[in-house]
């Protein structure tokens, strides 16, 4: 997700570009975002550019009950200003004296020195922390079992009578009133 913004860092503050991405897929760890897309709008500040952006995607995860693969719909929102490095003399990020750019440290983003701004690290890191922690592959799932791991969606097996105690302190109660 490459733009080019030479031409809006030299227009004026508050000028704005407005762009829409086609579906993409972005990667994380092995993981996958599919069809990430969405409206990208840039403007032109007084330090650098203001990227606010919706993104749309589809996220491949794991029931987190019955561990059957599911695809999760994610919706995210980005804001982040980008500053160049040095595009025109005068201008941009000087390192030697960072007091003078308003203290900005190493985490900042960056316009790279063909005046690209990269959207695809803000955005993935967005799209992990929208990821729901536990995905459902629908409202009712059921689960495995857990004693004997038959996958409850797709048949009933006999521990699901809710009258049973499956306690693992049900035992030593028992023992306990025999003592008494």
């Amino acid at each position: 997700m490459l733009f080019n913004v030479a031409g809006l860092l030299r227009g004026s503050v508050g000028a704005t570009r407005n762009y829409e991405v086609e579906p993409v897929t972005v990667l994380d760890d092995g993981d996958r975002f599919e069809a990430v897309h969405g409206p990208v709008r840039m403007m032109r500040t007084d330090r650098g550019v203001l990227v606010e952006a919706r993104f749309e995607a589809t996220g491949a995860d794991i029931c987190s009950r019955c561990l059957t693969p599911v695809h999760t719909n994610i919706e995210v929102q980005v804001e982040e200003e980008y500053y160049p490095i040095n595009p025109f003399p005068g201008a941009g990020i000087d390192y030697e004296h960072p007091e003078a750019t308003g203290g900005l440290d190493d985490t900042v983003s960056l316009i790279d020195d063909r005046n690209e701004i990269d959207l695809t690290e803000v955005v993935r890191q967005a799209l992990v922390a929208a990821r729901p922690m536990a995905p459902l592959c629908r409202a009712e799932c059921r689960g495995i079992c857990p004693v004997c791991h038959a996958d409850r969606n797709v048949r009933p097996c006999d521990h699901d009578d809710p009258d049973v105690d499956r306690s693992p302190m049900r035992r030593l109660a028992q023992e306990w009133r025999k003592v008494k």
